[in-house]
């Protein structure tokens, strides 16, 4: 028991940490600070500029590639140093939380807490950190060729690998809190659970490809877009397929799942009421989501109606993992038996 418990404070911290990270990289992304530091040094970027020296080469060395040349060519050394030290607490972050994860894993290991199969799952967590820092710099690499500007696509994969991440790390914290028992079957609500969980995947992805196309900044008012339901642009660019580089037609999907999303979690609402047999804790999580999700739906219209505001884009960003966690936990409700944690009348 003690040792399920420690394991599990454990993964708590490290998906607290993940989420961190995933903020931060937004707020990165938001203040556009992501191009600042124009190498990638796994061990000795740990290391920051500490003279006026080694900061005047950081800043000479930024000042070769596209993002200076075409933008922030009259930025000064201390606007440099703002802007460095965002994206160097971003990677230092993501090499202290690999650090947390691996030291406390190993010994775990040492003292033969963990079955074969648990500590197969947590190397491949482990493996995919080590590719979410490549895929970082991969992302990175765009913005310092041509054009000042990361790809939108490697923006949507480094994203969407660090929810993958974090979402294995809250399932295997909720596996450790659970009790050993066997698994319960909900099949028609979880059906509908999984495909909420699918719809809110792609809306965190279209999320990334909306930020990544600044398509936010476009079409600013809600519902309509600029008086249409479906503009020219739109219509014209889903014609011609024309979607995975259009501004417009992924501004119009973000809108149009976020609606998808919103119906299925009202769905999942009135038929865990109308269920006498549920547990409670399930009903209470359904009823947070619908909440959430509300609150989020206003955040997302606020967010284009104010053209992209830092605070609400980053609030936005916050509530959608918000939403994904919660749907993690009311799945993991519905395929598993009563946690340790909870009374099994819950």
């Amino acid at each position: 028991m003690k040792q399920r418990k420690t394991i599990s404070i454990w993964l708590l911290l490290c998906a607290f940490m993940v989420l961190c990270m995933i903020m931060l990289g937004g707020y990165t992304r938001l203040s556009e600070a992501g191009l600042s530091i124009v190498e990638w040094k796994p061990f000795t970027g740990i290391f920051p500029p500490n003279n006026e020296k080694e900061w005047i080469e950081a800043f000479n060395s930024y000042s070769q590639f596209p993002e200076y040349k075409e933008k922030n060519f009259d930025i000064t050394l201390s606007q440099f140093k703002n802007i460095y030290w965002t994206e160097y607490m971003h990677r230092l972050l993501g090499r202290i939380t690999g650090i947390v994860f691996l030291l406390p894993f190993v010994y775990f290991i040492y003292k033969k807490w963990l079955t074969q199969k648990q500590i197969l799952t947590f190397i491949f967590i482990f493996f995919l950190g080590g590719v979410q820092g490549f895929l970082g710099w991969y992302m990175v690499r765009s913005g310092l060729k041509f054009d000042p500007d990361i790809s939108h696509y490697r923006l949507t994969i480094h994203l969407l690998m660090a929810v993958l991440i974090y979402g294995l790390i809250i399932w295997n914290f909720m596996n450790f809190c659970r009790s050993e028992t066997n698994r319960v079957h909900h099949s028609n609500i979880t059906v509908v659970a999984f495909i909420t969980m699918f719809i809110c995947i792609l809306q965190i992805g279209l999320g990334a490809m909306v930020a990544g196309l600044n398509a936010g900044l476009i079409y600013n008012t809600f519902p309509l877009m600029d008086g249409y339901i479906l503009p020219n642009d739109v219509a014209t660019g889903i014609m011609n397929f024309d979607v995975l580089y259009n501004p417009s037609v992924m501004q119009f999907l973000h809108r149009i799942v976020a609606s998808i999303l919103l119906v299925l979690s009202v769905f999942l609402f009135i038929y865990s009421e109308v269920q006498t047999t549920m547990r409670k804790i399930i009903k209470f999580a359904i009823r947070v989501l619908c909440i959430i999700i509300l609150i989020q739906v206003a955040l997302g219209i606020s967010t284009l109606v104010y053209k992209v505001p830092l605070n609400l884009a980053f609030l936005h960003q916050f509530i959608a993992i918000i939403v994904f966690t919660n749907l993690l936990f009311i799945i993991h409700h519905l395929v598993y038996e009563p946690y340790m944690i909870v009374k099994n009348n819950l």
